[in-house]
């Protein structure tokens, strides 16, 4: 059953990319503003002594850094991460944070790495809170590891046919409807950008199952929202699953002059009391 994909905060972006790859990816990464405030994870199908190369060539033309993907690196925001070619690049939820894991187990849809293989993943690190893309490519690696995104609710981009150089990985994935948006290649930037600046980037982000460790451990609290304040005050966030549209600035503003207010309005009430 594949969830209905709603707008939530995005903790993570995960590419999938083949044929054509290397320069697509330059065009989105030169294109975007600023490092992204998530870290970012790439599967490019290419040979083990090229994906150092692709690094360092992106590194070059991107806002973020761009580094090749190691074993037990956790994902930082603003950094771009590709996987090593020959290696598998899949993730784990350690007991503190979810950190990067290489193998070299046999190939998936004759790749290695191999899309499915991140996507599965992360499906399980980042559940909803991630937006995956997949971009120019041949066969339909990816396909079965978006299946597995839409049943968590993952908003998928697409490539269009008309800027990749073949349309079979996002082909795939638009024929079986788990698209939720298709982008040329000269939007794809700036569409990223704005999906992950569109809801609240607060703070380190907490996969799901940090946030139910931290919840089991604080179940014997008296305090009702002693949970949220002791997150808060680590600087972590609580996972969203508000579905409104976040406030404007001016909105924005306006509320955090309305609570400024009460709490004068309060305080007063307050010294009154105690003349």
């Amino acid at each position: 059953m594949i969830k209905q994909r709603l707008q939530r905060r995005i903790n993570a972006v995960v590419i999938g990319v083949s044929t054509g790859g290397p320069a697509a990816l330059e065009k989105v990464f030169a294109s975007m503003s600023a490092p992204l405030p998530v870290p970012v994870l790439v599967v490019q199908h290419m040979p083990a002594s090229f994906t150092g190369m692709l690094a360092e060539r992106l590194n070059r033309v991107a806002t973020a850094r761009v580094v090749e993907a190691s074993t037990g690196v956790v994902p930082e925001p603003g950094t771009i991460y590709i996987a090593p070619g020959g290696h598998h690049m899949s993730m784990v939820d350690t007991t503190t944070e979810p950190q990067i894991r290489l193998n070299t187990l046999p190939p998936v849809n004759s790749c290695r790495p191999a899309v499915d293989v991140l996507f599965k993943a992360t499906a399980e690190i980042w559940g909803p809170n991630q937006l995956a893309v997949v971009m120019t490519g041949m066969g339909s690696d990816g396909l079965a590891g978006c299946q597995q995104l839409a049943r968590h609710g993952v908003e998928i981009f697409v490539q269009d046919e008309a800027s990749s150089v073949v349309w079979g990985m996002p082909g795939a994935v638009s024929r079986a409807g788990l698209a939720t948006r298709t982008v040329t290649l000269e939007r794809l930037g700036a569409a990223i950008e704005e999906r992950v600046h569109s809801t609240p980037q607060l703070g380190q982000a907490m996969t799901q199952r940090q946030w139910e460790r931290r919840r089991r451990a604080t179940d014997n609290d008296p305090k009702p929202d002693s949970i949220s304040n002791r997150l808060k005050k680590q600087g972590l966030v609580v996972p969203n699953t508000d579905t409104q549209t976040p406030q404007s600035p001016r909105a924005a503003a306006a509320e955090a002059a309305r609570r400024a207010r009460e709490a004068v309005e309060s305080t007063r009430r307050g010294m009154r009391s105690a003349e």
